[in-house]
C-alpha cells in the first residue's frame, strides 16, 4: 500500500476513534456532544479553531436546537473546558487533548498504518 493510502486509512481511522470517543463520554450531555462534534467538524485541525462558526441562530438551525440550548451547550462546554470562547462567539478554540488522545488510541491500534 502506498503512504498515501496509508496515511488516508490513518486519518480516517483517528476521526473514527475520535468521534466515537465523544459520542461515548459520560461527562457531557447529548446536546452538548452534538454542539463539540459540529465545532470540529466546521474546525481547523493545525490550529484547533473553529473560526468559520456561523452564528447562533444559524448553528442552532443546523443541529435543529433552539439557540437557548446552543448557547447553554456552548457555556457549559467551555466550563469543562472542551472549548473557550475567543472574539465573542465568533470563534472557539477546541481543546487538542481531545484529538490528540484519539491519535495515540489509534496509533496504538493500528500501528501498520504508520510503519512506513
Amino acid at each position: 500500500m502506498h503512504k498515501k493510502q496509508l496515511a488516508e486509512q490513518f486519518c480516517s481511522r483517528l476521526w473514527d476513534s475520535f468521534f466515537a470517543s465523544l459520542r461515548s463520554t459520560e461527562l457531557l450531555t447529548p446536546c452538548e456532544k452534538r454542539v463539540l462534534e459540529k465545532l470540529w467538524l466546521l474546525g481547523t485541525i493545525k490550529t484547533s479553531t473553529c473560526d468559520v462558526y456561523p452564528g447562533h441562530t444559524e448553528f442552532a438551525r443546523s443541529l435543529r436546537v433552539s439557540e437557548h440550548r446552543v448557547k447553554l451547550a456552548l457555556k457549559k462546554l467551555e466550563m469543562k473546558g472542551f472549548i473557550k470562547c475567543v472574539r465573542r462567539g465568533v470563534s472557539y478554540l477546541l481543546n487538542p487533548l481531545l484529538l490528540e488522545a484519539a491519535y495515540d488510541r489509534t496509533k496504538r491500534d493500528y500501528p501498520d498504518l504508520l510503519a512506513s
